[in-house]
């Protein structure tokens, strides 16, 4: 079954074959077949675009003409008349409307037709950005260069599967001397959290941002132009509302073109034929503001920034997906999930519950020295299968709050990232590298610090080892209640006794004491609400957020980012290992934790919990700096 590929019916086969005999039936399904395989073998010149995504090239090349898809409701288009060009387009859709299909085909456009295009793509991490924007950047390269994997100095199209393209990026050849080239390269929302130099660099000719961008990233890259004119994509399905990135498109955009919230019906008999079929929302209720009953903005204009529009196709217009299945999952959804879901129209902003700003961040380099503060952590022991999750924060001479290490960390994987909820769904770190014990976590703990095993397996400090002082270790109020049953006919035990408990192994037939336990402390209990208030103190005490940021004018709070972007030899070595890793999975936490489901109501289990939930435990915690001695070095921006 292809549907872009008419298939006649019996009826029409029957009659054709007594007309024009067995022959023109033979060659009619044989050219039909051919059409597939070139539709499979080479989607760049081949493949069937939806009718919206002509008028997103219309959009691009400066000559749309409202009035085709729906009522024209702007009075400068209602007598006819173009639409200025667009260079900054958000492309917000239905669910599987095929939005990433687009923009690895024009990806491949803007390489292959112009000259030294530089071209960037970004993603939420790195799993999305190979499961979805490589694979379809890989597909509609021309066959030819799907194969190579280097041709000269100047092509470079490595690929696999598994694996995306080798580095991230792609060199794709411009002429047949080889002197000029394309090159693309495939870069993170997560990495750009870590390290904002990552979106600086040379110009840009097309920059593909795909789902949950930030806005602050968007205002940087709006400002990467290149010699030719930058042309900014963005694609979305706004599952759960949407984001300040999204606010920057749609508020302040009047609708231009709406159309009815109607199936779309194709007849692929005759090339470019199709209508609208059934009523898929009430055609007699107002969906939203502004729009005629039964009808959905279909086109947006920024009025305050030329050049800036989003489209908004609904998914009715992808002949590929089974629309009845959409349709009958939704039929018991609110008319706001259905508006989402298949108008890709979303009715609310998606509002992070924290304060947390760029501000906040800094590489480890510029953290004070490991010896000026006084260390706590926090603990939450998830249940398993899900690893615990944990952080270290000190606090400086000045009462300054430096986050400073997590695990797992980036390099472990990520804790959470988008998902259908606001605060995402749990990704590899909630889980690779788990399986442990409560022996397991205190070893785990104490190599964090510093500590390593002799050679007669005692674990001792090691030279760059950190210290937390007794009661400085916070274990989760609702974990340090936990009983677990004992083996032996003794009580069953707490979190906290098993956590004090010495780690030993056996050895010559006796117990043997390898490393000591660990002493913490119940962390006051915390509601939600008053939580989410003692984290926005951390963040926003002290300093005037409206004013400029001075060294008397500055936050109290403050995350480490691990190093930087490509750090040379020298500053690594002068990094404790400790800090190298930084707090990236806090730090996605802190930006998106709304504590919400797509529905609006309270999430127990968001993805983001954890590390907010040991923020909050430490929020609540009379956390103060405790000199090592009177000579003792203070906090500040000195740096290693």
């Amino acid at each position: 079954m292809w549907p872009t590929q008419w298939l006649p019916t019996e009826a029409w086969i029957v009659q054709a074959a007594a007309r024009k005999g067995p022959g023109f039936i033979h060659d009619f399904f044989t050219r039909r077949e051919e059409l597939i395989a070139q539709e499979r073998h080479d989607p760049a010149r081949f493949g069937w675009e939806a009718p919206p995504i002509g008028a997103a090239r219309a959009l691009l090349a400066g000559t749309y003409q409202p009035g085709r898809f729906g009522p024209v409701l702007s009075p400068r288009y209602t007598g006819g008349g173009t639409v200025p060009k667009a260079d900054d387009l958000l492309l917000m859709t239905g669910n599987r409307f095929g939005k990433s299909n687009f923009g690895g085909r024009l990806v491949c456009e803007t390489t292959e037709t112009q000259l030294s295009a530089r071209v960037r793509c970004w993603s939420q991490s790195i799993d999305t950005s190979r499961a979805v924007q490589q694979t379809a950047v890989f597909k509609h390269l021309r066959p030819e260069l799907r194969k190579v994997k280097r041709l000269g100095q100047f092509c470079k199209i490595s690929y696999s599967a598994a694996t995306g393209f080798t580095e991230e990026t792609f060199l794709y050849p411009q002429d047949r001397a080889g002197r000029t080239y394309a090159q693309a390269w495939f870069l993170t929302y997560h990495s750009w959290h870590q390290d904002r130099t990552i979106a600086e660099g040379p110009g840009v000719t097309l920059t593909w941002c795909d789902e949950e961008v930030p806005a602050e990233l968007l205002d940087t890259l709006r400002f990467r132009v290149g010699e030719a004119a930058l042309v900014l994509l963005v694609t979305f399905t706004p599952i759960t509302g949407y984001t300040d990135a999204v606010g920057q498109y749609i508020e302040g955009a009047r609708v231009i073109e709406c159309a009815p919230a109607r199936r779309v019906v194709y007849d692929f008999a005759r090339p470019g034929a199709w209508e609208y079929g059934d009523w898929l929302l009430p055609a007699d209720k107002t969906l939203v503001e502004g729009c005629p009953p039964g009808h959905v903005p279909f086109l947006l204009e920024h009025t305050k920034v030329p050049g800036r529009y989003t489209l908004c196709p609904s998914s009715a217009w992808n002949p590929y997906i089974p629309l009845d299945e959409l349709l009958k999952k939704l039929a018991n959804q609110p008319l706001d999930t259905k508006l989402i879901r298949i108008f890709g129209w979303p009715k609310r902003k998606v509002r992070p519950a924290l304060s947390f700003m760029d501000a906040h961040v800094v590489h480890a380099h510029r953290l004070p020295p490991l010896e000026s503060l006084t260390l706590y952590q926090a603990i939450d022991p998830c249940p398993p299968p899900r690893n615990w999750f944990m952080i270290w924060l000190g606090v400086d001479a000045e009462k300054r709050l430096w986050l400073l290490a997590e695990w797992p960390d980036l390099d472990v994987g990520e804790w959470a990232v988008p998902g259908s909820d606001p605060d995402g769904k749990p990704g590899p770190g909630a889980y690779d590298g788990g399986g442990r014990g409560f022996d397991g976590y205190k070893l785990l703990i104490l190599e964090r610090e510093g500590w390593r095993p002799g050679a007669d397996g005692v674990w001792t400090p090691g030279p760059a080892a950190v210290s937390v002082r007794p009661g400085n270790r916070l274990l989760d109020p609702r974990a340090a209640s936990w009983k677990v049953p004992s083996q032996a006919e003794e009580e069953a035990k707490s979190y906290l006794d098993l956590m004090r408990e010495p780690v030993t192994r056996m050895r010559e037939g006796r117990r043997q004491q390898i490393a000591p336990g660990l002493d913490c402390d119940r962390a006051a209990a915390c509601h939600v609400q008053e939580g989410n208030e003692l984290i926005n103190d951390w963040l926003t005490e002290g300093w005037d957020l409206n004013a400029a940021l001075t060294p008397m004018n500055c936050p109290r709070f403050y995350i480490n980012a691990g190093l930087p972007e490509g750090a040379d030899a020298e500053l690594i070595r002068k990094v404790p290992e400790f800090l190298r890793g930084g707090c990236g999975n806090t730090i996605w936490a802190l930006r998106t934790f709304t504590g919400k489901k797509q529905s609006g109501r309270t999430d127990e289990d968001s993805a983001c919990k954890d590390p907010v939930d040991c923020c909050k435990a430490l929020a609540k915690h009379r956390l103060q700096h405790i000199p090592a001695g009177r000579l003792g070095g203070y906090g500040g921006w000195g740096g290693y």
